[in-house]
């Protein structure tokens, strides 16, 4: 049955009201949204930091075990570690695209184990998914940024990404209290000053070393990567980052930080490594691999933490892996020239 004019014009006009409310929601969100999380300062960093010409991206073992400073100064370049909490590939691929949008760079390192954890049978999948927000309304690339968040899977998330009034937001290994908008006292902002003065650069150095009793979990523990399903459906992100890079002219360095060995020899690891080394012959980019190589890691290199699949290096193992690639950039770039 048509409708007559007057019902066609009600139509409209509740249309009209919907999309008007759901936009002041939104709004509403991102004004009122209290947390501010040390991830957007790692993503804002992007926007603030003038000169960028390498640039380390990844989750939280990006953040812990590299040195943006440290490599700076040992290979005389303009390093910033956009590495977040939890950071997702599909979060990396965004990250690739606004420095490309923003910054000269000439490399990308991009760390790996965002590819294959968490994932959806692991309980910190959901966190991975709502870490996704921060950056997302960190960036500023309107196109990209709206893209990636109706990347995100299910409605749920869809509609959590573009509303982050009620998200978690990623906090990792920082002062719970300057992450309050609105109410900063004197004693917060210290806080986040001190933050902020000490972990520069997207670099979040741990002096918190591993106990002889965590270290030894270790031995009994096991877990087993989702490899395949991980591999595909995360590597056209992946994809997208390398096009992206060939694109501008950009080298892009894929690596996979130091674990404990006996976590390595605990797991699927060769399943891995088939996979990686597979993939990244395909594309013809450098892949490297810290586990597969003779590098001199201690649990003493770790951070002070239980057996998980989790780990994270400590100020030590940072040194230790920041002093190799700075080695091998400078070899890299003095055999180009």
């Amino acid at each position: 049955m048509a409708l007559n004019k007057q019902q066609k014009k009600g139509l409209w006009r509740g249309a009209l009201t919907a999309i008007i409310t759901l936009l002041i929601i939104i709004a509403f969100g991102y004004v009122l949204t209290l947390r501010v999380p040390e991830s957007y300062y790692n993503t804002r960093a992007l926007y603030t930091t003038k000169g960028v010409n390498v640039l380390f991206v990844g989750n939280s073992h990006a953040i812990a075990g590299l040195n943006a400073r440290t490599f700076g100064e040992e290979t005389k370049t303009n390093a910033l570690n956009i590495a977040t909490t939890s950071q997702t590939v599909l979060s990396t691929d965004l990250l690739v695209k606004e420095a490309v949008r923003t910054q000269d760079v000439d490399i990308i390192f991009v760390e790996t184990f965002s590819m294959l954890y968490p994932t959806p049978s692991d309980p910190t999948y959901s966190d991975a998914l709502d870490a996704d927000s921060t950056v997302f309304r960190s960036v500023s690339g309107l196109k990209d940024k709206f893209l990636a968040m109706a990347e995100q899977p299910g409605m749920r998330r869809k509609f959590d990404a573009f509303l982050p009034l009620f998200k978690y937001h990623a906090n990792w290994k920082t002062p719970e209290e300057w992450h309050l908008r609105w109410t900063n006292s004197p004693l917060m902002q210290e806080s986040k000053n001190d933050y902020l003065a000490e972990h520069q650069d997207g670099t979040r150095i741990i002096p918190y070393v591993m106990t002889p009793e965590q270290y030894s979990g270790y031995a009994e523990y096991k877990y087993e990567f989702n490899v395949n399903p991980a591999m595909t459906a995360n590597a056209k992100y992946w994809d997208s980052i390398i096009e992206t890079c060939r694109a501008n002219d950009i080298d892009v360095v894929f690596v996979t930080l130091p674990w404990l060995p006996e976590f390595v020899a605990n797991t699927n690891y060769s399943d891995i490594t088939a996979a990686f080394t597979a993939y990244f012959a395909e594309k013809g980019v450098t892949y490297i691999d810290f586990n597969t190589m003779d590098f001199p890691v201690e649990y003493t290199d770790f951070a002070m933490e239980g057996p998980n699949p989790n780990q994270h290096l400590n100020v030590s193992g940072a040194e230790k892996v920041t002093a190799w690639l700075a080695d091998w950039y400078n070899e890299e770039k003095t055999s180009g020239e």
